[in-house]
């Protein structure tokens, strides 16, 4: 069954949500986190209390989340969604003075410098055939080799 055919027949209405905006559109990013980050840290010293400063460790990990999670509750879920326009569905709840304009620049998280794309060019080249290579820089903006060539999947 298709995702969108399961989402149908369940009532659950499939919504896209713009890429760089996830601060005013997803639940989780709105109202949950920055609540959850303050019940973390508040778990964590309640455990280095209780056990005279122990760092933490893996074994101690999921019930401290436990506790952290506790402080979640149903309505700050709901009032992401409620914020974040989803539900119930009012494309006016949302803060568009949040979105960056035209004139700003996207986060570097968004842009690759121009050194990692260069990096990454010269791995690929260096784990390519000298021959297929060859083909490809002399070929400019057209592709003049066969369309079903998949050796460069395969390096």
């Amino acid at each position: 069954m298709a995702f969108s055919d399961f989402c149908k027949e369940n009532s659950i209405e499939l919504v896209a949500l713009y890429p760089n905006a996830t601060q005013i559109l997803q639940p989780m990013d709105v109202t949950v986190f920055h609540p959850l980050k303050e019940s973390w840290k508040k778990a964590v010293y309640s455990f280095r209390i209780r056990n005279a400063g122990l760092p933490l460790k893996r074994d101690n990990f999921c019930p401290i989340l436990r506790e952290a999670l506790t402080n979640i509750t149903s309505d700050i879920l709901k009032n992401g969604f409620r914020r974040c326009g989803l539900c119930p569905f009012d494309a006016n709840a949302l803060d568009y003075k949040q979105l960056p304009t035209g004139g700003q620049n996207l986060t570097n998280e968004t842009r690759p410098s121009n050194l990692k794309i260069l990096e990454h060019l010269v791995f690929f080249e260096q784990n390519i055939p000298p021959e297929k290579l060859y083909q490809f820089k002399a070929a400019g903006e057209t592709w003049i080799g066969a369309l079903e060539d998949n050796s460069l999947f395969y390096f």
